[in-house]
């Protein structure tokens, strides 16, 4: 097996890292243990994103990243791998409109190519 790197584009830096919520990191890292295991590409596209034509304020508080589902990531690895994580986190920590279920993690086109989005809840509390 290969050992990928995590790719970024130009406007992620490490430092965003650091803005993340923890609870994201967990599954953010959740994720890049599944694409390392089946040698697939994690390819940063959002993180801290200040724009103020972002319809949410996720990426910008630290509650959303973004991550290319390029043609490696096929159906089936876009399945397992939205499952598990929503599985084991969906519940605590996920977030949803009205009259859905909670999730940490959808595959989708938003208009810019299909990509992976990964968002927690707002106002968590790990530890008490």
């Amino acid at each position: 097996m290969r050992n990928k790197t995590i790719l970024k584009s130009a406007e992620i830096s490490i430092g965003d890292f650091l803005k993340i919520e923890p609870m994201l990191g967990v599954v953010f890292y959740h994720f890049v243990q599944y694409a390392v295991e089946y040698d697939l590409p994690v390819v940063i596209t959002s993180m801290i994103d200040e724009a103020p034509n972002r319809v949410s304020s996720t990426h910008n508080e630290g509650r959303a990243i973004d991550i290319r589902a390029s043609k490696e990531w096929t159906d089936l690895h876009t399945v397992r791998v939205c499952n598990k994580l929503n599985e084991l986190y969906a519940r605590k920590y996920g977030t949803a409109p009205a009259e859905k279920k909670p999730r940490v993690i959808i595959c989708h086109d938003a208009g810019t190519g299909k990509h992976f989005h990964l968002q927690i809840r707002r106002n968590l509390i790990l530890f008490k």
